[in-house]
């Protein structure tokens, strides 16, 4: 007899796609989320990283717990986690044992669905972001691919996410807000998950 389960897929009421695969010789889980909002929806002109930005912005706080005490609620649950930014989506990824999946996965939602986007953060994520961009000129085969993407892509997907000095200069923590809370939605999203669940 297999231990891994024939694998399973429905579409939710609210639109949220899941598939899972169970495999009883597991006793942990992974779960990998796509929820819209990547790079590709950021606005043109003068959006550009917005979504890069909104990913560091929403593992700082969720549902009034401030970054400190969401990480800490995370951790406690023994919760590797991480969320980036990628074309179409939101990718938030999640590894925990079986038995915590579900207190990790509604501090998850509560990630996408309420982030508290702080005020104070604003600086430390726009600083951050500009890093990473600046850092662009360290790595020639990574500036090398953007490049080729600019050229061969067809807008939106000719940009690289991680916005322009301009863009990141410019966005401000009301306007993040409100397009995350605009994009990130059940309908359109698609849950995976592997290990120790039951579909």
């Amino acid at each position: 007899m297999s231990l891994t389960h024939a694998p399973g897929i429905d579409t939710l009421s609210c639109g949220l796609t899941l598939l899972s695969e169970q495999n009883d010789a597991q006793r942990s889980a992974s779960v990998c989320w796509l929820v819209p909002g990547g790079f590709a929806d950021d606005p043109l002109p003068g959006g550009d990283g917005w979504a890069s930005m909104n990913s560091e912005f929403m593992l700082r706080g969720a549902n009034g717990m401030d970054s400190r005490d969401f990480s800490d609620a995370l951790d406690r649950l023994g919760a590797r986690r991480s969320l980036v930014a990628d074309a179409y989506f939101m990718r938030v990824s999640l590894t925990v044992m079986a038995e915590n999946l579900f207190p990790a996965l509604d501090l998850m939602v509560q990630m996408i669905r309420k982030p508290d986007f702080p005020v104070d953060s604003m600086e430390a994520v726009r600083s951050l972001c500009q890093q990473e961009l600046s850092g662009l000129e360290d790595d020639p085969s990574h500036l090398c691919m953007i490049k080729l993407d600019e050229i061969r892509l067809p807008r939106p997907f000719d940009r690289h996410g991680m916005g322009t000095e301009e863009s990141l200069a410019a966005a401000t923590r009301d306007q993040l807000a409100s397009h995350q809370q605009r994009l990130a939605r059940p309908s359109g999203s698609i849950m995976a998950a592997a290990g120790a669940v039951n579909h």
